[in-house]
């Protein structure tokens, strides 16, 4: 196809790899720090995500209280207009 990864890069990546490399082979770190790390901020990103939701859903609600409300007082209005509708026909 003629491509090819430049010669730079491939260095860069090899010198990466062996860095992680020894990182990773350091005795005294604890062969499970890492896993406890990732698996600490795969929580912690959860419940991130999980209080985010529950900020969307009260919000949706809040919204729907204000709906809610607004459409009480119009059907309020509209019996009191009935009434008073009612009221000055019977009068007449």
């Amino acid at each position: 196809m003629g491509r090819h990864t430049a010669h730079s890069e491939f260095e860069t990546w090899m010198n990466s790899m062996e860095y992680m490399y020894k990182v990773l082979n350091d005795n005294t770190i604890p062969e499970n720090v890492g896993f406890q790390k990732l698996h600490e901020n795969e929580e912690r990103m959860k419940r991130q995500l999980e209080i985010e939701e529950l900020q969307r859903v009260k919000e949706d609600v809040r919204k729907l209280q204000e709906e809610a409300e607004k459409r009480f007082e119009d059907a309020n209005k509209q019996i009191e207009e009935a009434n008073k509708r009612a009221d000055e026909s019977s009068n007449e």
